[in-house]
């Protein structure tokens, strides 16, 4: 609080000390860090980029080379959604990580100093099933968290490490069926569960449905004390979770009489005290909320702001609009993006209701970095912003997670069509909103059978699952299963209508391989190949 008073100030002494830490780097070598006196220069001597343009010397560090981005080691790597590739690889640094818990751990204690009963009851923080063989890079650095509550310092998890009631030992348990079972049998049998935090709010309405199917089983278990998931665990880690649990008959009796009252077991009965729920609210991830807050009618639902695996940059504030942005973390930038030849504007010198793309600077080596989000102004603490995420900025779709790209999809698609003779050279992937929502794969081919439909877009979900968060979702069952429509002639002709419906010139009308509207299927019907 007593930095959002002099945002300038904070932000140049996070910028200093960054420039100083790293100037002997083969980066700040290379743009001059130790020639930089104050943020115009900074400005003018390093260049605004792109992971792809970063990715040359991420690589290098990959491969194990020290010095490159950043004075201090790498501790790991952790990989997101890629442009033009399946995954990007953003470096950890000691100091990334403590720039993390610095946010992190304001936003606790802002959220537990004004909901201090929260402290004497569990929580559920999102353990998500690691997906994989875990993976090192070729000079060994380890890639990936196992779970959020690695964000925090030593302080933070030792707390929370009294209030969760899911053990972090669930996330090696890598089959999503079994994975949500274990989680509810941990959750069904702590009736004070105050505060859960997830992601997308889908993650926490998928677990909530599944527990229809499991709770017979889950009852029984919770009376006897066992744990017998729908497939078997391994022996160690069956003993490691067996140790958290007790026989509960009074318990069993209590959940067995709600649902027999109610017919099923609903949210507020099981955990009546459960006030809080932290998860995305804006842009895609609102189409989520409806069902949320049908499924959890008791809970008061707090957005997370926005954080990325490169870098967060704003925080929620209980009573406050949007969420302000994390001041004492990294050195943020902010291009208008009505005017975006202007010189990128610094935190205190945004304007309200306007509308800004991202760039940070960070102590894991991404300086002057595009994150490619876009936020909004919404109010004021203080001298410092309050941001509501927007969405994407460039050619990415991002319903869940899955973070695919235009670039991506154009190469994926232009491969697929390579291999797949008697088509019109046309192909286009849009998502559409369902239960749950999934993308569909437009295709020009007349010549085709349905089987030859069928292999095709076989081919593209092959190569779409290389992304790490697209088959993250495909596996949670956050996204459905790739579909496919044949379309005939006509293509251009259409999107030319669309786009010159939208106020598009008809010389300035290109195809593209991604779009981000949904409802493609119902504009492109008296085209669909019968």
């Amino acid at each position: 609080m007593r930095a959002s008073h002099e945002p300038r100030q904070t932000q140049e002494r996070i910028l200093c000390r960054l420039l100083k830490e790293n100037s002997g780097c083969r980066y700040g070598e290379q743009w001059r860090f130790d020639s930089i006196d104050s943020v115009k220069t900074y400005q003018e001597l390093v260049p605004i980029v792109t992971y792809d343009e970063l990715e040359p010397w991420i690589e290098r560090i990959k491969q194990g080379e020290r010095g490159v981005l950043t004075a201090e080691p790498v501790l790991m790597m952790e990989k997101t959604g890629g442009s033009a590739a399946p995954a990007k690889y953003i470096p950890y640094t000691a100091t990334l990580r403590r720039e993390f818990q610095t946010a992190v751990s304001t936003w606790l204690y802002d959220l537990y100093s004004h909901r201090p009963r929260m402290l004497s009851g569990g929580a559920y923080w999102s353990i998500s099933p690691t997906v994989g063989e875990p993976e090192t890079t070729a000079g060994g650095l380890p890639v990936g968290f196992g779970d959020d509550v690695e964000y925090f310092g030593r302080m933070a998890q030792w707390v929370l490490g009294q209030l969760l009631v899911v053990p972090h030992g669930v996330s090696r348990i890598p089959d999503i069926e079994t994975n949500r079972y274990v989680t509810l049998r941990f959750l069904l049998a702590h009736p004070q569960l105050r505060f859960v935090s997830v992601w997308n709010p889908s993650f926490l309405t998928l677990l909530f449905k599944s527990l229809a199917q499991f709770t017979p089983q889950l009852l029984q278990d919770i009376r006897t004390g066992r744990l017998t998931p729908p497939r078997t665990l391994p022996a160690e880690l069956e003993t490691s979770l067996l140790s958290h649990l007790r026989p509960d008959a009074r318990r069993a009796d209590q959940l067995a009489e709600l649902q027999k009252r109610h017919g099923s077991l609903r949210s507020e009965d099981i955990w009546p005290d459960l006030r809080l729920i932290s998860c995305w609210t804006s842009a895609a991830a609102g189409h989520f909320l409806p069902e949320l807050q049908a499924l959890f009618p008791q809970s008061e639902v707090q957005g997370k702001g926005l954080l990325a695996t490169e870098g967060v940059v704003t925080i929620p504030l209980t009573g406050h609009p949007g969420a302000a942005v994390a001041l004492n973390s990294h050195f943020y930038e902010f291009i208008d993006i009505e005017a975006p030849a202007v010189r990128p504007r610094l935190v205190d010198e945004l304007e309200p209701d306007h509308t800004y793309a991202v760039l940070i600077s960070t102590g894991g080596g991404l300086y002057r970095y595009a994150l490619q989000d876009g936020v909004r102004v919404m109010g004021m603490v203080n001298g410092t912003p309050l941001l509501e995420f927007i969405g994407k900025t460039a050619q990415v779709v991002d319903l869940c997670g899955e973070k695919l790209s235009e670039a991506r999809v154009g190469i994926i698609l232009e491969q697929a069509l390579a291999h797949f003779p008697g088509h019109d050279r046309f192909a286009m992937l849009a998502p559409e909103w369902a239960d749950p929502p999934f993308y569909t794969v437009f295709v020009a081919a007349s010549a085709w059978n349905e089987a030859e439909l069928q292999r095709f877009v076989t081919a593209v979900e092959d190569e779409l699952m290389q992304g790490h968060h697209y088959a993250y979702c495909r596996q949670l069952g956050q996204l459905g299963r790739l579909q496919g429509i044949n379309i005939t002639g006509g293509v251009a002709a259409a999107l030319l209508t669309h786009g010159a419906g939208r106020g598009q010139r008809l010389g300035d009308i290109k195809h593209t391989y991604l779009q981000r509207e949904c409802g493609w299927t119902e504009r492109l019907k008296s085209m669909v190949v019968t």
